[in-house]
This record gives C-alpha cells, sequence and structure tokens, in this order.
C-alpha cells in the first residue's frame, strides 16, 4: 500500500505566537507548488 500526500508551501508576511500580535497571523499559500 502506497500513501501519497502533498504539502503546500506557505509564507508568512506577520505574525508569529510570541509577537505583539497574539498569534494571529497573515499567510499566502501557493497552490501552484507542491512538496
Amino acid at each position: 500500500m502506497i500513501i501519497e500526500t502533498y504539502s503546500y508551501p506557505r509564507a508568512a508576511v506577520i505574525g508569529n505566537p510570541s509577537d505583539g500580535y497574539f498569534g494571529k497571523t497573515i499567510a499566502f499559500v501557493f497552490s501552484n507548488f507542491i512538496a
């Protein structure tokens, strides 16, 4: 049995759990590329 799964790259613009945004992030997913 072969299991295939894909992961899409993501680029976060702002946000980190330890910063002043309280864990909220703005991120973009690139659906044209997979890993």
